[in-house]
């Protein structure tokens, strides 16, 4: 019987993208069921990106095994089939920011999955400001913008995407998959 990988089995091995001179990739991952449901972020964030209120601009990236999903986002974002687990690796490791709109009453004492792997990824995260994913998000390094309420989210994503220029997120990042390595031990 394995294990699950931890966060430490699939960190980034690579450096992690220079970010200078290009588009921010702000990515959408993860199986949609209804407690995980994005539509409403990814208007909020599409509005936003064509009102130009991303400063690097930005490019949506949606990942998930839902292929009608992906269809209906096909022409305003890059679409990613996450069915196989590699796929959904690589997807994530296209990211430099990740949202994940988690429902609050569904998520209120539940961490995330996808938010350690984005993060051991080298992705910084957007989440609700919920006990568990705040912690997730700031222990023992930030690596991310917890948002309060919808209509906050925007400005969280910008200043992930901030984060996300600065040279301290590699020491973010390698904090969380150190700690991952003592939890494990």
């Amino acid at each position: 019987m394995s294990s699950a990988p931890t966060i430490a089995d699939i960190a980034r091995t690579a450096p992690v993208r220079d970010v200078a001179g290009r588009n921010m990739v702000v990515g959408f991952i993860g199986n949609f069921r209804a407690e995980k449901s994005p539509l409403w972020a990814l208007d909020e964030i599409a509005r936003a990106r064509a009102a130009g209120r991303f400063a690097p601009a930005i490019d949506i990236l949606i990942g998930t095994a839902d292929t009608e999903f992906l269809a209906r986002w096909k022409d305003r974002a890059t679409v990613v089939d996450t069915t196989a687990r590699a796929d959904y690796l690589r997807a994530l490791e296209s990211c430099d920011v990740v949202v994940l709109p988690y429902d609050e009453s569904s998520y209120s004492y539940r961490t995330s999955g996808v938010l350690a792997e984005a993060v051991a990824l080298g992705c910084l995260v957007v989440a609700p400001d919920l006990p568990a994913l705040r912690d997730q998000v700031g222990l023992p390094l930030p690596v991310g913008v917890c948002y309060k309420n919808r209509s906050e989210l925007v400005d969280c994503v910008q200043r992930a995407i901030q984060m996300a220029l600065q040279p301290a997120r590699a020491l973010a990042t390698q904090a969380h998959c150190d700690q991952d390595r003592k939890s494990v031990v």
